[in-house]
C-alpha cells in the first residue's frame, strides 16, 4: 500500500513498535522531493573520482525508521565506500574487516551477529566486529568491503551515499571487466548466469 512522507512518521509515531517495525529504506529524496539537496553539501573527502561528465548524479538515500528497525549483516556493492550521517536518534553498528569475510558469510548468506549459528558459521566466534553507535551530528566512514549490521536504538532519520575513491577505482573497474566479459562468454556458450553459479557449486 502507499502512504505519505507525513502519514508514515505519523504511523510510526502512534503505535509501539516492538516487533516487525516499518522502515523507510533507501529513499531516493533526490527524485521526489530534490530541494532537500540545498540543505547540505558533500565533504571534498567523500566526493566521487569519477568525473560528472561520465556518470549520473551519486544517489544519497534517507532512512526513517522507529526504534528497533534493523539491517541484517551485508557488504555494499562494487566494493563503493560510504559515508553515514545521523539526522536523529541513534544507530548502532556492528563492523566487520574485509579479513573476517570467510568467518561471516557463506557465499551470499551472512550470519545474523546477534544470534550466531555456529554450525553454519564455525568462524564466527574468531571475528572482531566493531561496536559504534553513531550519535545525531556524527559521520560514520565506511571503506569498501566493511559488512555491518545496523540497528535503531531510537527513532531515527539517516543520510548515506555510496563513493568511489581513487582506492577502490580500479577494484570497480576489474568487477565491471569481469561482469561484461562473463556476459559475452554466457551469450557465446548459449549460458545463462544461474547455470554457471550452479556449474560451480557441483565443482
Amino acid at each position: 500500500f502507499f502512504l505519505k512522507l507525513g502519514q508514515y512518521i505519523q504511523v510510526i509515531r502512534d503505535r509501539d513498535w516492538s516487533s516487525s517495525p516499518p522502515y523507510l529504506r533507501l529513499w531516493r529524496y533526490q527524485r521526489d522531493a530534490p530541494f532537500l539537496s540545498k540543505d547540505f553539501s558533500v565533504a571534498a573527502c567523500f566526493r566521487d573520482v569519477v568525473p560528472e561528465a561520465k556518470r549520473p548524479p551519486p544517489p544519497h538515500w534517507i532512512f526513517i525508521s522507529p526504534a528497533g528497525a534493523s539491517t541484517p549483516l551485508h557488504l555494499d556493492p562494487w566494493h563503493f565506500h560510504a559515508w553515514f550521517a545521523q539526522l536523529c536518534g541513534r544507530k548502532r553498528f556492528l563492523l566487520f574487516h574485509p579479513r573476517d569475510i570467510a568467518r561471516i558469510a557463506n557465499g551470499r548468506e551472512f550470519v545474523n551477529p546477534h544470534d550466531p549459528d555456529l554450525s553454519s558459521f564455525p568462524g564466527f566466534a574468531d571475528a572482531e566486529p566493531l561496536d559504534v553507535t553513531v550519535h545525531p551530528g556524527e559521520i560514520l566512514y565506511m571503506p569498501a568491503n566493511w559488512a555491518h549490521d545496523v540497528h535503531a536504538l531510537d527513532d531515527t532519520v539517516s543520510l548515506t551515499q555510496n563513493f568511489v575513491d581513487a582506492r577502490c577505482w580500479k577494484a570497480i573497474r576489474a568487477l565491471y571487466l569481469r561482469f561484461t566479459l562473463g556476459k559475452i562468454a554466457r551469450a557465446a556458450e548459449g549460458t545463462t548466469e544461474e547455470e554457471e553459479e550452479e556449474e560451480e557449486e557441483e565443482e
